[in-house]
């Protein structure tokens, strides 16, 4: 079993503890049927989908990622910056649109009579 799944079976049951709720009342707040949450509190069910997981956290008014006890590390990843090379096919055909719209702009077309 990998630790996340270890981290949200604790931690299902301690917040289950802490505000006192039966595995049945937790099933029926969080829309999943009794039975299956039993076997994803028991680890029978080590992975649950992201909808389950999800519908388990509003329970208890917490993110997905702390129900089951992601911590995400601070970083410092810069974005990319764009190359200063030579412009793109994209890029050129971006600058002559603007150029032909720009010479119509400004003006209504006639109606005709």
């Amino acid at each position: 079993m990998s630790s996340s799944s270890k981290n949200l079976l604790d931690n299902l049951k301690r917040l289950r503890k802490r505000h006192a709720f039966t595995q049945e009342q937790v099933a029926e707040l969080s829309g999943i049927d009794y039975k299956f949450y039993q076997s994803i509190e028991a680890g029978r069910r080590p992975n649950v989908t992201l909808m389950t997981l999800d519908q388990l956290a509003k329970v208890y008014q917490v993110s997905a990622q702390e129900l089951i006890g992601v911590r995400l590390p601070v970083t410092t990843v810069k974005p990319p910056q764009a190359s200063l090379g030579a412009p793109t096919k994209v890029a050129s055909r971006l600058k002559s649109t603007d150029k032909k719209s720009a010479k119509g702009k400004g003006t209504l077309p006639k109606k005709p009579d």
